[in-house]
């Protein structure tokens, strides 16, 4: 307790164990306190402590010193209990000087405070008060409990009896269901071969012969009873372990690249039309497919459009054909070397969705193997699930998408229609960097075989691994034929030539190859009959088939014209 000019009493709690900071009282009030007799007096509990300490440890020494050191700093400090940012900073400095934490120091002091300004308190716990030693231990005798009637001890170790317990366990306990305390006198009648009079009832148990025990060196109860609890843990274990085995990944045991898993989200922002941008066209959904060899994204597809075979066979192409053209189209100073993804796979791993409807019957027949997960598993195609997760991550700090919102979003959170901005082929732009980003990661090293390590740093990435393994772990995809996106991704009908041009689903169709080739005047007398092909999310183009030269016609270069 300090006054400072009469005007503040400076007080401090006592709580052992406890750092707690001076407080200050008016002057009047403590008066007023003392006068009405509200605080009672008490024995100070740090008050029989030593002004010098007898003699203490090394490190009790060192920190008694150090003690010292910082309250003869604090002492000379005439504001150091009513300025506490001054102390704070004096604390600051002392702990920076001492290379100690500013915790520590204020805990020194408050043991300081609390003692009456006195430094043996921060050593206390070293003072030994009294050097006489309680409850001296009595030499040569085991502590713990003592052996029952059940244990005669008849010094037989453990390891030595532990076959014939396991044994015992197994046929009296597991298999006849006995107690333990029947399972140990039989093991000793069948197995130690004791005699029955050696072996009687007591209150408390079993009662042996300890001459006999000894002689026939049979393990104590203590010892039967450890073993048998070990093994009921043990089989309890067992039976609670999970049938499944351990746990893999999708990259285990695949010998090359060709094995691929597709998978459809819904992007969580708002896009705008390319026309007008005052106009919310809704969010995209983005198609990915990821090779589980490595984990590269090997083709991609953004639409509008639901999920849907349409949309998925959109992403298909982007996967079997050249990137370049990707590159040309978004203005992408990339090149197909550095996005070598152009092949069929030998598996495609899909949900039931897409691949089993009407539309996408076909694609199984041109020997890619569909392999359809169970519903509601998205474990079973984990390595495109993950992709997703990972391209959907926020990247503020290089990729600004305006009109993103949270997939869970809470109650009056955005919904991202005011910060709308993009449109869908800027957002597909960004896709793509997004997806070259992701696919120059690096790769878990576990997964580059030795013989690629001669190979330098570029097979450190996804896609430098996937480019090596192209070459050196081949024979698992091929490339994609003239007529593949014709027969097995668009969708496929039956359609007449006419006089007129093509006839199909009320429509007709007409191009210029109808009327060069005489197909338009050799359908006079009677139609012909043609395969179509045609995109269902574009109803101004289709695709057929003339069979006289084996190439389909029409299509992508807007030769195909819609009569209305």
């Amino acid at each position: 307790m300090e006054t400072v000019e009469l005007k503040k009493v400076i007080l401090i709690k006592i709580k052992k164990n406890k750092a707690t900071k001076p407080f200050s009282v008016d002057y009047s009030e403590w008066i007023d306190l003392l006068a009405s007799e509200r605080l009672v007096k008490v024995s100070d509990p740090l008050g029989d402590l030593p002004s010098i300490p007898p003699k203490l440890p090394q490190a009790a020494e060192k920190r008694l010193k150090q003690v010292s050191d910082i309250t003869s700093a604090l002492s000379v400090m005439p504001e150091f209990l009513t300025n506490k940012k001054a102390a704070n900073s004096k604390i600051k400095q002392i702990a920076a000087s001492l290379d100690l934490t500013e915790k520590t120091i204020k805990l020194w002091v408050s043991d300081w405070l609390q003692a009456g300004r006195n430094t043996v308190a921060v050593v206390s716990k070293f003072v030994v008060k009294d050097a006489r030693v309680f409850n001296p231990p009595t030499s040569g005798k085991k502590r713990g409990a003592k052996p029952n009637l059940l244990s005669a001890d008849t010094e037989v170790p453990s390891y030595e009896v532990e076959p014939q317990i396991k044994k015992a366990y197994e046929i009296y306990i597991a298999q006849q269901r006995m107690t333990w305390k029947d399972a140990f006198h039989e093991m000793l009648l069948t197995t130690y071969k004791l005699p029955p009079e050696a072996i009687s009832d007591g209150t408390d148990g079993l009662l042996l012969n300890p001459a006999l025990a000894k002689k026939h060196k049979v393990p104590t109860w203590r010892q039967f009873r450890y073993r048998c609890r070990k093994l009921k843990k043990a089989n309890d274990e067992l039976e609670a372990e999970s049938p499944r085995g351990s746990r893999g990944k999708a990259s285990d045991n695949v010998p090359g690249p060709g094995f691929y898993e597709i998978d459809a989200t819904h992007f969580q922002i708002q896009l705008v039309s390319r026309i007008t941008k005052s106009l919310l066209v809704g969010r995209p959904t983005v198609y990915l497919i990821v090779d589980t060899y490595d984990g590269a994204i090997v083709g991609y597809a953004v639409s509008l459009e639901n999920p849907s075979w349409a949309t998925a066979a959109l992403a298909l192409y982007n996967c079997f054909s050249d990137k370049s053209l990707v590159f040309e189209r978004l203005g992408l100073p990339y090149s197909s070397a550095d996005w070598p993804c152009h092949h069929l796979p030998t598996l495609l791993r899909a949900d039931r969705a897409e691949l089993i409807s009407n539309m996408g019957h076909n694609f199984p027949q041109s020997g890619i193997r569909v392999e359809i997960t169970p519903s509601m598993t998205p474990i079973a195609k984990g390595t495109v699930e993950g992709k997703n997760a990972e391209l959907k991550k926020n990247r503020s700090s290089r990729f600004d998408l305006p009109g993103r919102f949270s997939k869970k979003r809470e109650r009056r959170s955005p919904d991202g229609k005011k910060t709308a901005a993009l449109d869908i082929f800027e957002f597909e732009k960004i896709l793509v960097e997004i997806i070259m980003d992701l696919n120059n990661t690096a790769v878990d090293p576990k997964k580059i075989p030795p013989d690629a390590l001669a190979e330098g740093p570029r097979v450190a990435t996804r896609i430098g691994l996937h480019r090596w393994a192209l070459s050196n772990r081949a024979g698992f995809t091929r490339n994609m034929g003239p007529h593949f996106i014709y027969e097995y991704l668009l969708t496929n009908g039956s359609g007449r030539i006419s006089p007129l041009g093509i006839l199909f689903q009320g429509e007709t169709y007409i191009c210029d190859y109808l009327r060069t080739s005489g197909l338009l005047s050799a359908s006079v007398n009677q139609s012909i009959k043609v395969k179509i092909s045609y995109n269902p999310l574009l109803a101004s183009e289709i695709y057929f088939y003339d069979s006289s030269i084996n190439s389909w016609l029409g299509g992508l270069k807007e030769q195909v014209q819609h009569l209305m």
